[in-house]
């Protein structure tokens, strides 16, 4: 009984399969079930834990001067109302933590992003690098 029951759902761990035998108005012990579970070897596989990879990871040094480094990153939010999505774009000067510019809409395209950053550089010295994050919020829709 227990054997068949098992076959057909193999998803079924022990206390299914006791709670199933229990519900057909059979007296059954705990104890004793689990042990015919065991000797019947019905216990479920274990999943296999995948490796994960290890990266490597390097701590960016920080900016030495003004305009030497800047950041850029997304954030999502939402209006509460109008419940609209909304994009929000940061540049930041990494030395003096100063906003370079704030730009919130609800998409921004890829040569709007282009157009924004030649703004700034035109308004500011050029930097040495910008780096940006490359979560999810980064790519295009």
């Amino acid at each position: 009984m227990l054997r068949g029951k098992a076959s057909e759902k193999p998803n079924w761990g022990f206390r299914l399969l006791f709670y199933w035998c229990r519900n057909q108005g059979k007296k059954c012990n705990r104890k004793r079930i689990y042990k015919v579970y065991k000797a019947a070897k019905l216990n479920l596989r274990k999943a296999r834990v995948r490796k994960k990879i290890k990266r490597v990871v390097i701590n960016p040094l920080p900016a030495g001067q003004i305009n030497e480094g800047w950041s850029m990153g997304f954030l999502r939010d939402v209006l509460v109302s109008h419940e609209h999505k909304v994009r929000i774009l940061n540049i930041l000067d990494e030395c003096s933590r100063k906003v370079l510019l704030y730009f919130a809409v609800t998409s921004i395209s890829a040569r709007k992003l282009v157009k924004l950053l030649q703004n700034v550089i035109a308004q500011k010295v050029n930097p040495a690098y910008i780096r940006c994050d490359s979560g999810w919020s980064a790519t295009a829709t």
